[in-house]
């Protein structure tokens, strides 16, 4: 079967995780991803914990590049003219002192996409500070609704942004390659991580700006909706949402509360008033059964609940399972590992195949020689002089 990007042919001049996951979604789904990285450093990502780098460039070819010597940029504007995509996360102006700014790829090849992913965009005040994930998070304002009254703002605890961002570079690239079918022209894509965060805020933006409320880290003394929060089992925790009345009188009679089935606690207004005995009898009940009971007699009810999994009840849930989330990709020395899977489901184009990240420069020969047609003397005269 037909992949639904083949014969796209992406440079992921990407680093760490953002810009290397958006060119691993195209690759995933048939694009010909040629990372090109630094010669004889690589990706930052290959020395940091050993599971960085697989988990961010499979399905990947990899060649190496002296970005500074005027061979290795001889190269990089050989593999330009040959390419339809071009993605990277340097810090903005870098693309630029390397000769390579977009009116300069626009020169080489008209028809190339080029996307560049950064910390706040290529514009703006902070458009120069380098960020990481973990930075944006505290800047838009999300770590600062992120936790409890008690805990203080808390950072998510995984790279969320980084690969939400590289979700919306994907967008744009993919409907950049629709309308180039249609102009014949390439054009550049912007993406700033801080731009991806600040419409997550939600309603929170609104409440300020309609009603003034700053809103803060979970304020469990003024909930918006009871009962709806983490009720500790036997064996673990279980967040149950029953907030609404219809859901709520769902609840009641799963639990069998005598007082809860009184009308008054109906009322959302009275429940958010009198939140703490109300969460105080769910919680006792909860902590009576485990985990899957909770669950189990929730989802019968059509209550919605969702048990706070661990990294290994995720790895053998049923479910996650069955939709492919996580996919097994051999890792040298390791054998199967385990990854997160691609979680674009298409019917006539499923992604099918999951190729282990390639050691550094593993394809030098293959396009260097093959596509931009070099000798092989020539490879090794480039070899020699470290220009690869």
């Amino acid at each position: 079967m037909s992949k639904i990007l083949e014969g796209v042919r992406v440079l992921d001049l990407g680093r760490i995780i953002s810009a290397p996951y958006t060119a691993m979604m195209l690759a995933d789904m048939g694009a010909e991803v040629i990372k090109v990285e630094r010669a004889g450093v690589g990706d930052d990502m290959r020395t940091l914990d050993e599971f960085d780098f697989p988990a961010v460039n499979r399905n990947k070819k990899s060649v190496t590049i002296q970005f500074r010597s005027e061979e290795g940029k001889a190269l990089l504007r050989g593999l330009i003219e040959k390419s339809d995509v071009l993605l990277e996360n340097f810090r903005p102006g870098t693309m630029e002192k390397m000769g390579f700014s977009y009116e300069e790829i626009q020169k080489i090849n008209p028809r190339m996409i080029v996307c560049s992913i950064s910390g706040f965009g290529q514009t703006g005040p902070y458009s120069k500070r380098a960020a990481f994930d973990s930075i944006i998070q505290a800047v838009s304002g999300i770590m600062s609704v992120t936790g409890t009254a008690d805990s203080g703002p808390c950072r998510i605890g995984s790279p969320l942004l980084d690969h939400a961002s590289g979700l919306f570079a994907l967008s744009g690239i993919l409907l950049a390659l629709y309308d180039r079918e249609k102009t014949g022209k390439g054009q550049y894509i912007d993406i700033g991580m801080l731009d991806c965060a600040v419409p997550m805020l939600f309603t929170h933006i609104p409440h300020y700006s309609a009603l003034g409320v700053i809103a803060g880290p979970e304020d469990t003394n003024a909930p918006t909706s009871v009962p709806a929060q983490t009720y500790k089992a036997q064996d673990g925790y279980i967040y149950i949402n029953g907030g609404t009345p219809s859901l709520f009188k769902y609840i009641r009679e799963i639990i069998g509360s005598e007082e809860l089935m009184q009308e008054k606690y109906i009322s959302q207004e009275y429940r958010k008033e009198h939140h703490v005995e109300v969460n105080a009898i769910v919680a006792d009940w909860v902590a009576q059964h485990t985990v899957d009971e909770v669950m189990d007699l929730m989802t019968a009810g059509g209550v919605p609940a969702g048990i706070v999994s661990t990294i290994d009840r995720v790895l053998r849930d049923p479910h996650v399972l069955e939709r492919r989330d996580i996919v097994d990709i051999e890792v040298e020395g390791r054998g199967l590992v385990k990854f997160g899977g691609n979680p674009i489901k298409m019917s006539e184009h499923p992604v099918e195949e999951f190729r282990p990240a390639h050691k550094l420069g593993q394809d030098n020969e293959d396009i260097y020689c093959g596509l931009l047609g070099l000798s092989k003397e020539k490879l090794e005269q480039l070899k020699a002089n470290k220009d690869i």
